[in-house]
């Protein structure tokens, strides 16, 4: 997953180490647990801090540069987006009633990605038989262009409409081939008319995040 590295000039030979504070929903006011990857109340965290490493400052006498590599699957691993605060403190044993020696820095991580991400889904589908008798969908899940794998309990929702007209039949709710993150769904029968063009939407929602592709198929005779 990925990772960011946050860094903070101070006092050179100084004990640096940071917490991360929610921003988003239950998680504002709490700070990040690293015994457990959990966000609590400052007080109630077994490891409330992670400890920074010192660098060669980039310039200054007597001053150093402190950096500390995130894991941000463990801030969030969901389409959902959350924010957070990082702030830096000098304690060689941390306590809760440490000052902060650096301003508070504001991030967003989305699908275990620094920022605010470009979420978009692919339809696929082909016939199963050379009769046209039952049809085939592959439904993926994407994150600024890469395969993003959902959870098993995400869920999809697949509409097929004669275009401009009612729908022909959907999916119902349906769920990722477990383990895989991506839907699979066969339909027998599908009742497509020759040389007529068909709409494809897909709803794929997890997290409480929803995403909606359309894609135009022909069916030609």
């Amino acid at each position: 997953m990925a990772t960011k590295v946050f860094s903070f000039a101070y006092d050179a030979s100084a004990d640096v180490y940071v917490r991360i504070f929610g921003r988003t929903g239950s998680d504002v006011g709490k700070v990040y647990d690293a015994d457990d990857d959990t966000f609590k109340a400052l007080g109630s965290a077994t490891t409330p801090y992670i400890a920074c490493t010192e660098q060669t400052a980039e310039d200054g006498t007597g001053l150093s540069v402190y950096t500390v590599s995130v894991d941000l699957a463990d801030l969030n691993s969901t389409l959902a987006e959350k924010d957070f605060v990082i702030k830096a403190y000098d304690n060689s044993s941390p306590a809760d009633t440490d000052a902060a020696i650096s301003e508070e820095l504001p991030f967003t991580v989305q699908a275990s990605r620094y920022g605010v991400q470009e979420l978009s889904a692919s339809v696929v589908g082909c016939f199963t038989t050379t009769a046209g008798a039952a049809v085939k969908y592959l439904i993926r899940l994407y994150v600024n262009g890469e395969f993003y794998e959902l959870a098993n309990a995400a869920t999809g929702v697949l509409t097929v409409r004669e275009q401009g007209g009612t729908d022909l039949f959907t999916s119902g709710s349906i769920n990722p081939v477990t383990d895989a993150g991506y839907f699979e769904y066969t339909k027998t029968s599908p009742g497509f008319t020759d040389d007529r063009l068909y709409e494809h939407e897909i709803v794929i929602t997890e997290s409480s995040v929803a995403v909606t592709r359309y894609v135009d198929w022909q069916v030609f005779g």
